[in-house]
């Protein structure tokens, strides 16, 4: 009789050890971090939230999530065709522009 209620006990132990390591399994992939120069933008059924430079959960079956760059970005920009100057002369234009989205979360929701 001692050996079944002994076995039944460390069943049970087993059993809830198996199942804490599967909640905190779940609960770190729930958790989603960003850096500072990064924003998690979370969509799904409720609403629209960006955080910065913290952590949050994002429920799987409810939302979703994306990171978003806020460092600077530098874009080559080449016009598709020939410019010309008003006196009809042919003109090679190359520049480099250069964006950041400001870090307030109406900037990050418009740029996402």
């Amino acid at each position: 009789m001692f050996n079944g209620v002994l076995g039944l006990v460390v069943g049970g132990v087993l059993l809830l050890v198996v199942l804490v390591i599967i909640a905190i399994a779940l609960w770190a992939s729930m958790l989603r971090k960003v850096g500072p120069n990064r924003a998690l933008i979370i969509y799904g059924a409720g609403g629209t939230d960006v955080i910065t430079g913290g952590a949050k959960f994002v429920f799987p079956l409810i939302s979703r999530a994306q990171e978003f760059p806020l460092e600077l970005m530098s874009f080559d920009v080449a016009p598709a065709q020939d410019l010309y100057t008003s006196q009809g002369v042919a003109v090679n234009v190359e520049a480099v522009t250069q964006i950041k989205v400001r870090s307030d979360k109406e900037s990050i929701k418009t740029a996402a």
